[in-house]
């Protein structure tokens, strides 16, 4: 995913969160919230394009490490350590 990406990326994203999840994200912060996952260190964000060079999927994750303070802090929410870290998105029509 690049920059040139983000129009289209946001607004799939706030018609799906908007419509079949009911929540109420705005452009602008749609826009805020996947460009600093998209600039952060670490991050992974990635398109899926189909033969005509349209986008069909995206995803995006970061990895961050916590120290053992934050690591009994999330276990106890029912977040545990993992060895490997499968990512999963949501594929659009």
């Amino acid at each position: 995913m690049t920059e040139n990406d983000l129009q289209y990326v946001v607004g799939k994203n706030i018609e799906y969160y908007n419509t079949v999840e009911d929540c109420c994200w705005t452009y602008e912060k749609a826009y805020k919230r996947i460009h600093q996952v998209l600039t952060m260190e670490d991050s992974m964000c990635l398109v899926q394009m189909d033969q005509n060079d349209n986008i069909t999927g995206y995803l995006m994750g970061y990895f961050k490490e916590y120290d053992d303070k934050h690591k009994k802090f999330y276990s106890g929410l029912g977040f545990y350590p993992v060895n490997n870290f499968v990512m999963m998105g949501k594929f659009m029509d």
